[in-house]
């Protein structure tokens, strides 16, 4: 069974010399390299190689078709042109719909590589199911408003742009592929049935932030609108209300440009997108508009300057470094949990610490684990060997469940790494755990790093073993537990 069924017109893959690979080759093989590095395994990947004409579909071809897990569909003219590549995505389409259907958790098992930008309506009369579903653009808009797709046979920013792209589009089939193998048995604790959130379209300076964003809102299963390109064309404000109105948050990141105009519109994509969701406001007592913008970020002309300026009139506009931003979204996505009853201090026997560190901290967090099992506590850690990814998820959720206190240690792991061991605090209120944490802390240790020197938190103790972590800075820690504070994670 295929994975991935990359479906294309050969037109789109001719080579330019008989040494040259065309574009969908080179397509392929990047992405198969970037998906099973990811991934970790091999990953099937199928195209047709043959140039086909009004033939019908052979059944072995048809089958392929019909049992791949997710379809990419390199969007072109010459493809929603093609009759062919039409029977390969009805194909597709009716098979999934008789078997798991075309959506899974928050996405589509159909992906548009758009390698040169099409309109929306014209991509529908292909499929209308491939529409709305989830796509990538390997094109380039250049300022006198022509593209161009990026060639990475031509090297430079080509090449690095173009390998970009692919890890993006790696990342979310990796996404989809995992949300898959889950769709037969999954736990409802880890969907949010929640309305999506609707991350405004941006300028060309934000578009690593705004990416970086939307796959960690993906990552904890929270829907994401707008799911195709909406290109500025007259009916841009129509479209962009209908995903409002679908959703309970916008999200509005400001950069230093003012970004391009709809066609028979004054304001800017992303002057529209924050008025409209002012409206939206105005109509719904439950939604939230958040508006964010880097510390440091100049707005580079008169209009984007008066446009910053109107802003500042928003309480909820901020200037912070993103990281603020994300966890502050998480925030106010988190579900509310009904408190835990207060902590019974009569346990009768030593209290458990859940030592929490990623394998590359694992000699640097041995001392710490020592210390405090010498002080009197049962101390429990990661498993240092394990044979699948699910199998290390349940047993760190079965710590997180029955310890009395957390100590997460961050060495080597990164921010993301730190934040998503935090929001599994919050979580597991949620997963059967019933009594709140005696003590929860971080402990930053060795390496420095702006990440760390800038966390702070309410939720939790920080402690600082910058420049000093020996296992003595966890006294503060080893005092709350001392005492039976009870802090709910």
């Amino acid at each position: 069974m295929p994975d991935i069924f990359i479906s294309y017109t050969h037109r789109d893959n001719v080579k330019q010399s008989w040494e040259k690979q065309g574009w969908v080759d080179l397509f392929e093989d990047a992405l198969q390299e970037r998906l099973d590095a990811i991934g970790g395994r091999t990953f099937s990947i199928f195209r047709d190689h043959k140039m086909r004409g009004s033939d019908e579909l052979d059944d072995k071809l048809g089958d392929e078709i019909k049992q791949s897990r997710i379809l990419v569909a390199i969007i072109t003219p010459g493809y929603l042109n093609s009759s062919w590549c039409r029977k390969e995505v009805d194909l597709f389409c009716d098979a999934a719909l008789k078997s798991h259907g075309l959506k899974i958790g928050t996405g589509s098992r159909m992906v548009k590589a758009i390698k040169i930008p099409v309109d929306r309506d014209l991509v529908k009369t292909a499929r209308a199911e491939l529409g709305p579903s989830l796509g990538e653009k390997f094109f380039r808009q250049n300022k006198d408003g022509s593209t161009s797709e990026l060639d990475p046979q031509l090297g430079g920013a080509d090449l690095v742009e173009f390998k970009e792209k692919i890890n993006k589009f790696a990342w979310d089939l990796h996404l989809l592929l995992k949300d898959l193998d889950a769709a037969h048995a999954p736990d409802p604790a880890t969907v949010l049935d929640e309305p999506p959130v609707y991350l405004a379209e941006t300028s060309s300076d934000l578009g690593e932030e705004r990416e970086k964003l939307r796959r960690e809102l993906i990552q904890f299963k929270h829907a994401v609108l707008p799911d195709e390109y909406l290109f500025p064309t007259s009916d841009y404000a129509d479209r962009v209300r209908e995903y409002l109105g679908r959703s309970r948050m916008s999200i509005h990141l400001i950069g230093k440009n003012y970004g391009i105009t709809p066609e028979n519109a004054a304001q800017s994509v992303i002057d529209l997108q924050y008025d409209l969701a002012g409206k939206e406001l105005e109509r719904r007592a439950d939604f939230v508009r958040l508006t964010w913008m880097q510390p440091d970020i100049e707005a580079s002309d008169d209009r984007q300057r008066a446009f910053v300026e109107r802003l500042h009139d928003d309480p909820q506009f901020r200037k912070t470094p993103l990281s603020d931003l994300m966890t502050r979204v998480q925030e106010m996505l988190q579900p509310q949990v009904s408190p835990p009853p207060p902590p019974s201090i009569d346990r009768g026997g030593p209290l458990s610490v859940y030592l929490i560190y990623d394998k590359a901290d694992e000699a640097a967090a041995k001392p710490f684990e020592d210390f405090l099992y010498e002080r009197g506590f049962e101390v429990t850690t990661p498993p240092r060997t394990v044979d699948e990814q699910e199998t290390l998820r349940e047993d760190h959720e079965d710590a997180l469940r029955v310890s009395d206190s957390v100590l997460v240690f961050q060495g080597q792991a990164d921010e993301r790494w730190r934040r998503t061991k935090l929001f599994d605090l919050k979580r597991i209120f949620g997963k059967g755990r019933t009594s709140p944490f005696v003590a929860a802390a971080v402990l930053l240790a060795d390496p420095s790093r702006p990440d760390k020197t800038d966390f702070r938190s309410r939720d939790v103790l920080v402690i600082s073993g910058l420049g000093n972590s020996t296992p003595s800075v966890c006294e503060p820690f080893v005092d709350k537990l001392s005492s039976g504070a009870g802090t709910a994670g």
